[in-house]
């Protein structure tokens, strides 16, 4: 049976850069909560950054997710590889988080960006 969303599955992957978005004083466990209340299954991990919050880091601030499953993978290669193995061609795949792990995915999916 479909989920609430109307896809079969929702599962989201999420990481952030140091716990906070570029240029702004938000923090990502309001951003990560209010992704985590719609998913049906996470996957936390950060991008190829000293500076990242680790998928320890994300899955501390997961309290209005309790309920949700969610996994940490720490390579964002990795996390795109569990993602192919677990999505179907009916769900619904979001990926949430800083531009740097936006980058990561999409450098993995669609090739270095031309200039």
């Amino acid at each position: 049976q479909s989920s609430r969303s109307g896809w079969d599955s929702v599962p989201v992957e999420a990481g952030s850069k140091n716990g906070q978005t570029p240029k702004m004083d938000k923090k990502y466990d309001d951003m990560l909560n209010a992704v985590a209340r719609k998913a049906d299954h996470l996957i936390l991990t950060s991008p190829d950054s000293e500076r990242s919050a680790s998928p320890e880091e994300l899955a501390a601030v997961l309290h209005d997710a309790a309920d949700k499953s969610y996994e940490c993978i720490f390579q964002v290669s990795d996390a795109l590889t569990k993602i192919k193995k677990m999505a179907t061609p009916e769900d619904l795949v979001v990926v949430a988080g800083s531009l740097y792990l936006i980058g990561e995915f999409r450098k993995l999916l669609m090739g270095e960006v031309v200039s």
